[in-house]
């Protein structure tokens, strides 16, 4: 439901886009709606302090979306005030400060992302599947797509060198951090899953865990691991979450809303990070490369004119950078000036 819902249907009647962009502002327009009923007014009416906070709420945390919800609501002002509405016309305000929900969704360390698996998914001795879900955001932070991280076996792990190694793909390892050893240990030699049943005390019961080796594997099920990640393992992480959220002993530091892909690119961050403290300077280019050829085999990218391969690099690359910029900024993470020799 939209606020003002007639105003804004007249200005996607008004716009020339596709179908496919007036959907997409459309679900921007929805978001909105949220904060315009919370404020009791149409955001082209706030108050630049208004408008400001709820920018940073409505858009995504990557560089393409951000910049695409500020363009859109900028446009969106101007045409109000053109149309004779009681709009404050000044855009300047229109700048998505996403600080607060990357420290949400995101992780500035090994230590941190352990610091909320304890919380989210506390005494994983006594509820086993506690490991798995754990192993899994470890797999995320090593560096590893998800459709690599569920294919994941014990042969794949060489705990003396700290890495993961992998038979195909564009890395042929991953790094392996000391927090994340218990639970990526205990994930790939589980034989049984233990669950507690006691109310008030411990009961516990065991489970057989599905057949084979993948160390992401859960209980004997009838399901792939493709189907059970879809059906059961995303719902129950994104549950667990939620009831994170709510307990009134939650840390005020918690990263509430974990998800794989950002604690992917936090990793990918990190580990920059810590080169860059090394003096080496920040390079994203490789995934810049990957993500070129992994959206390039779902739906190719035009090769002709503005949108050729270097061209399309390029842009993610920026992406990249900016994002790294944002994640640095929101944990407050520095480097120091090294001194010239």
């Amino acid at each position: 439901m939209l606020y003002n819902e007639e105003r804004k249907s007249a200005y996607l009647s008004a716009k020339d886009l596709s179908s496919a962009s007036k959907g997409i502002v459309k679900n921007l327009f929805e978001r909105l709606a949220v904060h315009e009923n919370s404020y009791g007014c149409d955001f082209a009416d706030m108050n630049e302090e208004q408008r400001s906070k709820t920018v940073g709420q409505v858009c995504g945390l990557s560089r393409k979306t951000i910049y695409a919800a500020e363009s859109t609501l900028r446009d969106y002002v101007k045409w109000c005030a053109n149309q004779g509405y009681a709009a404050q016309s000044s855009t300047e305000s229109i700048q998505a400060d996403v600080s607060e929900r990357i420290r949400t969704s995101m992780v500035c360390s090994p230590a941190d992302l352990l610091h909320t698996l304890d919380f989210v998914f506390p005494d994983p001795e006594i509820n086993g599947i506690h490991y798995i879900y754990r192993a899994y955001f470890w797999l995320a932070f090593s560096g590893l797509l998800e459709t690599e991280a569920i294919r994941v076996e014990p042969q794949h792990l060489d705990y003396e060198a700290m890495k993961i190694h992998r038979l195909y793909g564009e890395f042929s390892e991953y790094p392996l951090y000391p927090e994340s050893l218990q639970d990526i240990k205990q994930a790939a030699q589980m034989e049984l899953i233990c669950e507690n049943r006691g109310k008030k005390g411990v009961s516990l019961i065991w489970k057989d865990r599905a057949p084979g080796t993948l160390i992401l594997r859960g209980k004997m099920n009838s399901m792939t691991i493709e189907q059970a990640l879809k059906s059961t393992m995303r719902p129950l992480i994104s549950r667990a979450f939620a009831r994170a959220r709510e307990k009134a002993e939650a840390p005020a530091d918690l990263r509430s809303d974990l998800a794989y892909r950002r604690v992917h690119m936090s990793g990918i961050f990190y580990r920059e990070y810590t080169a860059e403290l090394e003096g080496i300077e920040p390079n994203f280019s490789k995934y810049a490369h990957l993500d070129y050829y992994a959206r390039n085999e779902k739906s190719p990218y035009s090769h002709g004119g503005q949108y050729t391969k270097e061209h399309v690099v390029s842009i993610l690359r920026k992406s990249y950078e900016e994002d790294y910029r944002r994640w640095k900024d929101a944990f407050r993470l520095h480097v120091p000036v090294r001194a010239e020799v």
